[in-house]
């Protein structure tokens, strides 16, 4: 790979999350969602949490049907959100229901060898670098295990976005093209893990 590939990623991973996604939305006019935003509410998006407070735009239990029409929205950002959901596969579903075609979904949630996945009673979920597979074309997973219709194209997998810390780029790049590499070998010690972000394309 193009070393000035490399660096475009590794730009991409350091950056701070919610500035990029800010920008994306200020950039393209679409309109956004962000589940569970908690006390972090992002301008521009529509907030949404299970518990009224400053910067929750409107109430949602995400646990039940989002209360949002088919197609939309053009972004949806759950951070650190699906963990803590008991049936995530409803959620995605959702989710592809009320994204526009072309749309993108972010997921970032704790990796299930850190620490982080576990330290939080609340957590009912734990994900590995392969764990959207099952939702996108083309795919071992997808081809072998059909738990629902194919919800999206392409997925792609980006190591540790909250951190920056040497080697995530490179992580992200075999996360991406060789999973199994990582999570099958010595090098699920080399280069640990703490967190995972998915994008998701409709």
């Amino acid at each position: 790979m193009p070393l000035r590939m490399i660096r475009k990623l590794s730009t991409w991973v350091k950056q701070d999350y919610r500035r990029l996604l800010e920008s994306t939305r200020a950039n393209t006019g679409a309109r956004a969602l962000n589940l569970g935003c908690g006390s972090r509410p992002m301008p521009g998006f529509l907030n949404v949490d299970l518990v009224a407070g400053s910067g929750v735009d409107q109430v949602v239990d995400l646990e039940q049907p989002l209360p949002f029409d088919d197609m939309s929205f053009d972004l949806v950002v759950a951070d650190n959100v699906f963990e803590h959901i008991r049936n995530y596969l409803a959620l995605l579903q959702e989710c592809s229901r009320i994204l526009r075609p072309g749309g993108t979904l972010v997921v970032d949630v704790p990796y299930f060898r850190s620490a982080g996945a576990f330290i939080d009673p609340t957590h009912c979920n734990y994900f590995t670098l392969r764990s959207m597979r099952y939702f996108v074309p083309d795919t071992y997973e997808s081809r072998h295990y059909r738990y629902l219709p194919l919800l999206f194209s392409s997925v792609q997998v980006v190591v540790d976005p909250h951190r920056q810390r040497i080697g995530s780029a490179w992580t992200s790049l075999i996360a991406n093209k060789r999973p199994e590499w990582i999570e099958g070998t010595v090098l699920a010690a080399l280069l640990p893990i703490a967190s995972v972000r998915f994008v998701l394309q409709k």
